[in-house]
């Protein structure tokens, strides 16, 4: 009865959600540009400065997903390997602790180490690489267990293991390979934060300012088709080779050993994509007066930024949990998540104010509520596929025996199958505050005086040279990630 009832309650958010964050904005962007029938500033073209941006945006996007996959290399054969998750904890908090530095973050801590002569199109595809090479390391590292296994026992009895792993099994996980390709692309493609503090002029950095310079939509709407096709390519991709991931296997569960030479590269991959950066923060910090004169400045904004970033993290595990049980509606759900999420934050900026900026929804407009839900619109994708692979096992011979032993359905989602992968869960709601907090561009457009987002006191500050300030805002946002790494690495040892 229970299970029932919060089955009902799920799926009644995860409706409200998905109408009032992911369709309700695209629908009101779009209804007004018909409404008007204005014609874009520019004239319904495409100009060739924009098709360059365009070009510049994709190619960096595929430079920083080349690199950020062959840095997973090592971790994902770890991940793959006997131990996996469960036995090493500190695998888990490796990978975490990657992730939880926010990409803007990261990309200031790496503004003084990386050499002057480095053009700022090589220095944005290392930052991004070196942050999310732990998303490729899970992706090829899960498909790794179940996949290529026998190739892998038979490449053993001729060669070593890392030779073993690159010959025999890559070549057989092409469907995780090209997952994570996609997934990363389209992280890359729409990111602001990290071109703009590299001093890199992108399509997404222009289209935040034709937005903000603008106050009718079309100026920014129709800049955007060409980003947006690309980006519905991507995921189109992404969705077909989801599939193909979720039912290849030739596994038998067996887990093979690990190699010492790859443990010790993972290792130092994190050293070098976290442990520097981070380092060099705090040598930048001079006085502890400045952290202290920070936090009674600033404490009220990253507090809400945080609480903010949290609630669009759990709102899109929700939904995704929400629709767990009807198949034909997750897809759909799926695909519009993704296809949302994968549009540039400005745009989606300008369909949130387009949404809510009107008669009787103004409470929305001026409350931290729309930007909560403008985060969902941007990273809720993220919690949906968690959900999913969580979900994912309802096919499994634990759920079966549950059947068996009288368990319903809503039972086996939101209890059986929600706390075998609480941990997956929590990692997505991590993620996904991350990439809130570092999310630039729709907050630089949705602002609402209940706070400053983090994300734009951290531009301000770098614009103004205030390196005290900027340093020790980075530092504790690095301290508030702390926790839930700590949690990730203890709930691995149940996984």
């Amino acid at each position: 009865m229970i299970a029932r009832i919060v089955s009902v309650a799920m799926t009644l958010v995860a409706w409200t959600v998905f109408l009032v964050a992911i369709v309700w904005p695209v629908v009101a962007l779009v209804l007004d540009t018909l409404v008007t029938a204005e014609s874009p500033e520019g004239g319904f073209t495409i100009s060739q400065r924009q098709w360059g941006l365009l070009w510049r945006s994709c190619y960096l996007a595929a430079g920083a997903t080349l690199a950020s996959t062959i840095l997973s290399i090592p971790a994902a054969f770890v991940v793959g390997g006997r131990s996996g998750f469960a036995r090493r904890p500190w695998l888990t908090a490796f990978l975490f602790a990657t992730l939880m530095l926010p990409p803007t973050v990261s990309a200031l801590a790496w503004e003084r180490l990386l050499p002057v002569g480095l053009s700022a199109g090589a220095r944005c595809i290392w930052v991004w690489a070196a942050w999310s090479w732990p998303i490729g390391a899970i992706i090829i590292g899960s498909g790794w267990s179940r996949v290529g296994r026998l190739a892998y026992e038979a490449a053993l009895l001729t060669t070593s293991a890392p030779s073993a792993f690159a010959r025999a099994v890559i070549p057989t996980l092409r469907s995780h390979l090209t997952l994570t390709g996609l997934i990363l692309f389209l992280l890359f493609l729409t990111d602001y934060g990290v071109p703009h503090t590299c001093g890199l002029l992108v399509y997404s950095t222009e289209l935040l300012g034709w937005a903000a310079n603008s106050r009718r939509a079309i100026d920014t709407l129709w800049p955007s088709i060409p980003m947006v096709s690309v980006a519905v390519l991507a995921v189109v991709a992404l969705l077909r080779t989801w599939r193909g991931c979720a039912s290849a296997s030739d596994s038998d569960g067996r887990r093979t050993g690990t190699s010492g030479l790859l443990t010790g590269l993972a290792i130092l991959v994190f050293v070098v994509s976290w442990a520097v950066p981070v380092g060099a923060l705090i040598v930048r910090v001079e006085k502890t007066s400045v952290i202290k004169e920070t936090i009674n400045t600033y404490a009220h904004d990253v507090v809400w930024s945080v609480i903010v970033a949290v609630v669009s993290g759990v709102l899109g595990v929700v939904m995704g949990l929400g629709f767990a049980g009807g198949r034909r509606t997750r897809t759909w759900v799926v695909a519009g998540s993704l296809i949302v999420g994968a549009l540039p934050g400005a745009l989606i900026g300008d369909a949130f104010i387009a949404a809510f900026n009107r008669s009787g929804l103004v409470w929305v407009y001026d409350s931290w509520l729309i930007v909560a839900l403008c985060h969902t619109a941007r990273f809720s994708w993220i919690g949906v596929l968690a959900a999913m692979l969580v979900t994912r096992n309802l096919g499994s011979d634990v759920a079966a025996q549950a059947r068996v032993d009288g368990a319903s359905e809503p039972a086996l989602i939101y209890g059986l199958m929600t706390a075998m992968g609480r941990g997956l869960l929590i990692a997505s709601v991590g993620v996904t505050t991350i990439l809130a907090l570092g999310e630039a561009a729709a907050t630089a457009l949705v602002r609402v005086p209940t706070f400053s987002p983090l994300s734009q006191i951290l531009i301000e500050k770098f614009h103004r040279f205030e390196d005290g300030t900027l340093v020790s805002l980075c530092l504790l946002t690095i301290a508030a990630s702390v926790p839930v790494v700590l949690a990730l690495s203890a709930a691995s040892r149940r996984l």
